[in-house]
C-alpha cells in the first residue's frame, strides 16, 4: 500500500516540515534531491537493522538453542526443532521483535536483496539441521533405510504443511485482538510448538512404519 512506501512517508514529512516553516525556499528539484536522500538514509538503516537482526536471529535460535535442547538430551525434540528454523522465523517476521529488526527476516515476498539473502539463508540452516539428522541415523545405524526414513515425514511436516497454518493462525489472532498484538504472537510461538512436538512424537513412536516405508520405495527404486 502507498501509505507504507519509505518515498511516500518521507514526502508527508518534508511537506509537513514545509508546512511548519522548518524548511523555506526549497524548490521541487530541491525537495526531490532532499527525498532521495533522505530515502536512500532510510533505506540504509532498514537493511543494517535487518542483517542485525538476522544474525541475532541465528545466534539465539539456530545455534544458542538448539544447543540447550541437545545438553539437556532431548533428541527427539531437537529432530523436530532443527529443521523448523524457518517456522519460528515466519512468526518473528510476522511481530516484527524489538524496534523492528526481524520485521524483513522471512518475508513471503524478496523484493531486496537483504530479504533474498536472509529467506535463503534461515531456509539453508533449516535444510542443514533436517540433513544432519539424516546422517547421523545412517552413521549410527548403518542402515540408510532408517536415515531416510526420518526425512519421509521431516521434510513433509518442515516444508509443505506448516507455514500456511502458522500465517493463517496469526492473521486470526490480530484480527481477534487487535489490540493485543502479544497474544498473536504467542498463538504462533505456540503453533511452532504444537508442530515441533507433533513431529518429535511421530518420529519417536512411528519410526518402524517409516522404516518399513523407507525400505519398500528404496526396494521399488532397486526394481525399477
Amino acid at each position: 500500500m502507498v501509505q507504507n512506501n519509505p518515498i511516500y512517508i518521507e514526502r508527508i514529512e518534508i511537506e509537513d516540515e514545509l508546512q511548519n516553516g522548518s524548511l523555506r525556499d526549497v524548490t521541487d528539484s530541491n525537495l526531490s534531491k532532499t527525498i532521495n536522500k533522505k530515502t536512500i538514509k532510510y533505506s540504509k538503516k532498514n537493511v543494517l537493522k535487518s542483517y542485525i537482526g538476522l544474525m541475532l536471529f541465528l545466534f539465539i535460535f539456530t545455534f544458542l538453542i538448539a544447543n540447550i535442547i541437545h545438553d539437556m538430551g532431548y533428541y527427539f525434540f531437537l529432530v523436530g526443532y532443527m529443521p523448523n528454523q524457518d517456522l519460528i522465523a515466519t512468526v518473528l517476521t510476522r511481530w516484527g521483535g524489538p524496534f523492528g529488526i526481524w520485521k524483513e527476516l522471512y518475508p513471503e515476498s524478496m523484493t531486496e536483496i537483504h530479504t533474498w539473502a536472509s529467506v535463503n539463508i534461515i531456509n539453508y540452516t533449516a535444510l542443514l539441521g533436517l540433513t544432519y539428522i539424516v546422517a547421523k541415523e545412517v552413521y549410527e545405524h548403518n542402515d540408510l533405510h532408517v536415515g531416510w526414513s526420518m526425512a519421509l515425514l521431516m521434510a513433509l511436516m518442515t516444508y509443505l504443511l506448516p507455514s500456511p497454518v502458522i500465517t493463517y493462525v496469526m492473521n486470526k489472532g490480530y484480527e481477534m485482538f487487535p489490540n493485543y498484538n502479544y497474544l498473536a504472537v504467542i498463538m504462533g510461538f505456540m503453533t511452532v510448538l504444537t508442530i515441533i512436538i507433533t513431529e518429535s512424537y511421530i518420529l519417536r513412536n512411528y519410526r518402524p512404519f517409516f522404516i518399513k516405508l523407507s525400505k519398500y520405495l528404496i526396494d521399488m527404486g532397486n526394481i525399477v
